[in-house]
């Protein structure tokens, strides 16, 4: 089963549960946000194509087709039909990223979380 697939499944199971969150929400709330939970991790852990966009000004990691990955702000195609992606930071040996040489973003998918523990 892939990732994809996995989180599909996670939401069918969450939406069998509309109508007892709706009637019973003390009995099925911790079911309910664990499933959330999962569907955001699995949602987290995996490369999605630009042909699914994110959210329209969300920052997310993106990657060409020669693997070079940088992190980038989705401005959307109504804003900017040539050139959607505002490229923040390269993470690879180039400061800015040119679709002409670095080629454009195939795919994104999202930032991790921050740490959560103390600094040291």
């Amino acid at each position: 089963m892939t990732n994809a697939e996995a989180i599909e499944q996670l939401k069918a199971i969450r939406s069998d549960y509309r109508d007892d969150l709706r009637n019973f929400p003390e009995l099925v709330k911790d079911d309910v946000e664990a499933l959330d939970l999962a569907i955001s991790a699995l949602s987290r852990d995996r490369w999605v194509s630009v042909e699914e966009p994110p959210d329209t000004n969300r920052f997310v990691l993106v990657m060409n087709d020669d693997g070079r990955c940088g992190v980038a702000q989705y401005v959307g195609d109504d804003i900017a039909p040539f050139t959607p992606w505002q490229i923040a930071y390269c993470l690879y040996d180039v400061d800015t990223w040119d679709d002409e040489e670095q080629g454009p973003v195939c795919w994104w998918r999202e930032l991790p979380e921050p740490p959560k523990e103390d600094k040291p």
